[in-house]
């Protein structure tokens, strides 16, 4: 499943792993979310986190997300 679809080329890498992929296009309400987070702790969703990034660390997160390079998702934490 890929959450927040930034494009065609972020799944071309992921298919040819051979890995299963579905898309969900959906509205962002309560109910919704609230299946997302049950598929997460089911293991049912799976995000591709890419690089995790210190708040210290705010620059090289932000210049990854400007550069179009990243494949997955930038995680941004305390």
């Amino acid at each position: 499943m890929v959450v927040g679809f930034t494009g065609w080329s972020t799944l071309i890498p992921i298919a040819m792993q051979r890995r299963r992929i579905g898309m969900m296009v959906t509205q962002t309400t309560r109910a919704n979310l609230e299946t997302l987070c049950d598929y997460l702790v089911a293991g049912r969703l799976k995000p591709h986190i890419e690089h995790r990034f210190s708040f210290d660390e705010m620059p090289q997160a932000m210049s990854l997300l400007e550069s179009g390079r990243a494949r997955g998702k930038i995680v941004v934490s305390r």
